[in-house]
């Protein structure tokens, strides 16, 4: 009965938080993209590519390629978190993500880190840390759900 109701309360927050992720996400990668150099550029045509065509694992060989001075590093280490759950490497995509969520990024990232740490738990059904997910996402970014 509590794994049910954990399923639906997660499923309903994820839901919400795609809403959220898809509102602001135009505009972050607009901004973004200005400010990307040609050779991050074409790392992220290529990384995106394989992805695309599922070598999740070569994939994440090219997001490796972004320089930590790259000002799209944080989202590197996204795409290759959502690369790491694909190839159900939980514990990769965890410690990727993990970074990203951490207090001290809180205003370098926006809402699609919280998603995917907190669908990674789901699919390792670590329920409790869901729910610390929710509550982290909620205080992170005081976003009130009705």
């Amino acid at each position: 009965m509590i794994k049910l109701f954990v399923i639906s309360y997660s499923f309903i927050f994820l839901s919400q938080m795609s809403f959220v992720i898809t509102s602001s996400a135009a505009s972050t990668e607009v901004v973004a993209a200005q400010k990307m150099s040609e050779s991050d550029q074409q790392i992220f045509t290529n990384a995106r590519g394989l992805f695309e065509k599922k070598l999740f694992a070569e994939a994440i060989t090219e997001y490796n390629k972004i320089s930590q001075k790259s000002d799209r590093y944080f989202l590197a280490i996204e795409e290759k978190a959502w690369a790491h759950l694909q190839l159900d490497q939980f514990d990769k995509a965890l410690g990727e993500v993990r970074t990203l969520t951490s207090p001290a990024l809180s205003g370098l990232v926006g809402t699609e880190p919280f998603l995917l740490q907190a669908l990674t738990q789901l699919k390792i059904c670590d329920y409790v840390s869901v729910f610390q997910t929710l509550k982290d996402f909620k205080s992170t970014k005081k976003i009130a759900f009705k």
